[in-house]
């Protein structure tokens, strides 16, 4: 939420969240609530929308209405955001809703694991935090090019992106709190992130 020098037309409230407008020349336009979550997508910049959680609960109804959305779809989603922000915490319940059996857990150490969507489609998961400051190519194109792959700490693997993903960034707040930027970047991630607000 941006405050310096801006003056803050206050909205209806809905449950216990509030929601407020920007009055000057940046201006938000509020959303439709998802579930109990809070949004707000700024006019001018219309590739992200920013969402306010207050739970795991929330955070876990977040994950889940992405998955729906992206079920079926070949996609690279990235989580990017400090250490204990809720990335994989997020991606335990996204593969959940997408079928996935077995446990998922941050592949820290091995940077990729392989998963099975229902229906058998590939699902990856990777953790580019060891990959800080290497240059080397390690094939994640071929990751790319089937089923739905999640990418924590995606900075160190930019380069290697395709150019058309799904940029999710989690800011800690005080407790549970979480302000996450939702971004995309491209037809495909457009398609989700324009369905996720409506």
């Amino acid at each position: 939420m941006e405050t310096t020098q801006k003056k803050w037309k206050p909205l209806k409230k809905s449950g216990n969240h509030s929601k407020k407008v920007e009055t000057t020349q940046k201006k938000w336009k509020p959303l439709k609530k998802s579930g109990n979550h809070s949004m707000r997508y700024k006019q001018n910049l219309e590739d992200y929308m920013k969402i306010e959680i207050h739970s795991l609960q929330e955070t876990q109804e977040f994950a889940t209405k992405m998955a729906d959305l992206c079920r079926n779809k070949q996609l690279v989603i990235t989580l990017d955001g400090d250490l204990g922000a809720g990335k994989t915490t997020w991606t335990k319940s996204f593969g959940k809703a997408l079928g996935v059996k077995n446990v998922i857990n941050s592949p820290t150490f091995t940077i990729l694991k392989d998963y099975k969507q229902e229906g058998g489609v590939p699902f990856h998961h990777i953790d580019a935090y060891r990959l800080e400051g290497k240059c080397q190519d390690l094939g994640f194109e071929d990751c790319f090019d089937e089923g739905i792959t999640v990418v924590e700490w995606s900075e160190f693997i930019e380069n290697q992106l395709p150019q058309d993903h799904i940029k999710i960034s989690f800011e800690e707040g005080i407790d549970e709190n979480r302000t996450v930027t939702l971004e995309y970047t491209g037809p495909v991630s457009k398609s989700i992130v324009e369905a996720y607000h409506d």
